[in-house]
């Protein structure tokens, strides 16, 4: 009979911390809650028309605070603020030529900067009359000046990335891996973590050796060596 009171009484410091335990988190204020809130469409009359002829690609930042898109016809624009006018710094064809064959332009999906006046822009680009899309557009003077490099690659580049050591990796519609240790001057085949089927859709490499790939279908894959093995 002691004993069976004794065990009941025992209860009593654990009841009594859960409550007490119960009591703090219900004072403790409920984690914020993300709210979506729609923007105000701006006015016609804030609009400015951009002088592109066909689809823009992502808007980057360079490091001067400059603004740098591509288009679907092989045109680079850029604008000295984002409320600035838009000018392009390297010219595409005259949209109103009947005698070119639109489809085959470059495609410029992006520009990527490597440093203060060094960028490359990559897509889905040829080397003049060349079959492969094998190429990157590469400025050295800050985006004055455009000059073709190969890759070595027949494939639309998706991503591009800059590593905190100064690297490039590059990958796209084949599957495969470059990189390019001279701020996009030359480049060489890393590896082919993913097929044509797959697809190498994004890159992140932190420091030249640990990094991911992500392809479609859910495929993710991990590097502990540069790309070598995955």
């Amino acid at each position: 009979m002691r004993m069976r009171s004794l065990l009941r009484w025992a209860w009593l410091p654990v009841l009594a911390g859960a409550a007490a335990f119960a009591a703090h988190a219900a004072r403790r204020p409920a984690p914020p809650v993300a709210r979506w809130q729609a923007l105000r469409v701006p006015p016609d009359s804030a609009w400015t028309e951009l002088p592109v002829a066909g689809r823009v690609g992502q808007v980057d930042v360079g490091p001067d605070g400059r603004l740098w898109m591509g288009s679907a016809q092989g045109e680079i624009f850029v604008a000295d603020s984002i409320g600035g006018d838009w000018r392009a710094a390297l010219p595409g064809p005259d949209p109103n030529d009947t005698s070119l064959d639109f489809i085959s332009l470059p495609t410029i999906d992006r520009v990527t900067w490597l440093g203060p006046r060094t960028a490359i822009a990559s897509g889905y680009i040829r080397r003049g009359d060349a079959d492969a899309t094998d190429a990157v557009l590469r400025t050295t003077d800050g985006g004055v000046r455009w000059d073709t490099v190969s890759f070595g690659v027949d494939q639309w580049v998706y991503d591009a990335f800059l590593d905190r050591n100064g690297g490039v990796w590059m990958g796209g519609s084949s599957g495969t891996l470059v990189f390019s240790g001279d701020s996009g001057r030359t480049w060489k085949t890393v590896s082919r973590p993913f097929d044509a089927s797959g697809r190498l859709r994004s890159i992140w490499i932190e420091d030249g050796r640990t990094g991911v790939a992500a392809a479609l279908a859910n495929e993710f894959r991990l590097t502990r060596d540069g790309g070598r093995t995955w």
